[in-house]
């Protein structure tokens, strides 16, 4: 099953609105239809097998790098090995940088 939406204007002068990009003109449309496709329709729920040069990493929710041990979110996602993966979670990882306080007179 493939499905597009497009939404937009042929005359590049008019706008639809501030705001009305993809993600909140066409984005809606194209969940309700797929929501209803897969509620009527028998799909399959067959393993995806990852083609070869593709790597699957965990990568971190938060700090959006790949996942150390000390990330509390984690989501998987697929990269392609041609080019540079994701560096190491720079939020979680285990290293803390020590903030000096000021001297206080008091």
């Amino acid at each position: 099953l493939v499905c597009a939406v497009w939404v937009g204007l042929d005359d590049p002068s008019r706008s639809l609105g501030r705001g009305m990009e993809g993600a909140h003109a066409a984005l809606p449309i194209w969940a309700t239809f797929i929501r209803a496709a897969y509620d009527s329709v028998d799909y399959p729920n067959d393993d995806f097998s990852v083609p070869r040069g593709i790597t699957v990493l965990q990568i971190c929710e938060d700090g959006d790098g790949q996942a150390t041990p000390a990330c509390p979110r984690v989501r998987a996602e697929y990269f392609n090995r041609k080019y540079p993966l994701p560096e190491p979670c720079a939020k979680h990882s285990g290293t803390r940088t020590i903030k000096r306080q000021k001297p206080s007179l008091f």
